[in-house]
């Protein structure tokens, strides 16, 4: 089974003056055969130069983009973790289903006319 990735962003740390955002709060959620967990962070962005877009024309899709383009942040580093946790505990769960090992079915009686 697959493991589906949910990021979001929960907060932008910006300076007022110029509206450059110089870090942001990220989280990921992540579920596989209906066990879920999440990571989050913080990352620090280097300074926009040229491409900057004004703060009140961002859009949450367009700054979890950013999170592929800064070099010094894996965003498949962080999937691949939080999907091996998650593996590891449907690897440890236990069950009380069915039946002991060493138990046998026992042999239907025949019906005796009588």
């Amino acid at each position: 089974m697959t493991t589906s990735f949910n990021w979001t962003i929960s907060s932008l740390e910006r300076y007022v003056s110029t509206g450059i955002v110089k870090a942001l709060h990220w989280r990921v959620n992540a579920e596989k055969s209906g066990r879920k967990d999440y990571s989050y962070g913080v990352l620090g962005l280097p300074s926009p130069g040229e491409t900057f877009v004004p703060f009140e024309d961002l859009t949450e899709e367009f700054v979890i983009g950013w999170l592929d383009s800064v070099e010094y942040f894996d965003k498949e580093e962080v999937e691949a973790k939080l999907e091996e946790k998650i593996d590891k505990v449907i690897s440890l769960e236990t069950t009380t289903e069915g039946p002991l090992p060493w138990y046998v079915e026992p042999e239907e009686e025949e019906e005796v006319p009588g």
